[in-house]
């Protein structure tokens, strides 16, 4: 889908596929609006989308959804896994726990900026007006 010429003016102009699209797009971690591939990385989440310039992280905890998001997937993931694994009687507690322990800090440090693109996912299925409509969103980054 390409952006739209004339974006409709209000928030329930948009219909559910179109939503839907907007949350696929960031799933996929491309960008909501252009559709640009490869937006976020481990290490590395942009301002700004290098293709059609969509603000992404406003600053001010805009994007601070993705800590609980980080931390569920660590826990249905890998913690749920191991303590199922650990239970089951193959593995012992030091090892269980040192995974669990490395788990704690690699998942979160891996996947946060991922959970970022979540978050943007929900914000704009919510608000698919900011995302077409350029001038309604706060720019924070300057």
């Amino acid at each position: 889908m390409s952006i739209p010429d004339s974006p409709p003016k209000s928030n329930a102009d948009y219909s559910f596929s179109e939503r839907m699209n907007i949350i696929w797009r960031c799933v996929f971690n491309r960008c909501p609006l252009c559709s640009q591939r490869g937006i976020s990385r481990p290490f590395h989440f942009p301002k700004v989308c290098p293709n059609c310039g969509t603000i992404f992280d406003r600053g001010n905890g805009f994007l601070l959804s993705a800590l609980p998001a980080v931390y569920f997937m660590f826990t249905i993931f890998w913690l749920i896994p191991l303590m199922v694994i650990f239970l089951k009687g193959q593995l012992s507690f030091p090892v269980t726990m040192g995974l669990i322990l490395g788990g704690a800090i690699l998942v979160p440090v891996l996947f946060f900026n991922y959970c970022k693109m979540l978050a943007l996912a929900l914000y704009y299925f919510f608000l698919p007006r900011e995302l077409y409509h350029p001038e309604t969103q706060d720019n924070l980054t300057s």
